[in-house]
């Protein structure tokens, strides 16, 4: 299990994910609501893909990791609205 400490936009998170093999289960808070947000991805060749959905089961966001190595303090990558809006999301 690995902390992270981010933004997604200029909101700061947190955000704790649990690697099993190819399959990454991350739970994410903006520490402003601190509200629980949990979502299931899958990592191959180093690029983490989260996919969130809604309660109806449609996706709403992706938020993709680059050069993924959970035995470093640092992801990199982006977090996609699929209603247009795109942000980069930065480790701390």
């Amino acid at each position: 299990m690995r902390v992270y400490k981010s933004f997604i936009d200029t909101y700061p998170i947190q955000l704790i994910a649990n690697n099993y093999l190819k399959t990454v289960n991350v739970i994410y808070s903006y520490d402003k609501f601190d509200t629980p947000i949990a979502i299931n991805g899958k990592l191959k060749n180093g690029l983490l893909t989260l996919v969130e959905k809604t309660e109806k089961g449609t996706v709403s966001t992706i938020l993709e990791f680059h050069e993924v190595d959970f035995a470093q303090n640092e992801l990199n990558g982006g977090w996609i609205n699929l209603l247009g809006r795109t942000s980069n999301a930065h480790r701390n």
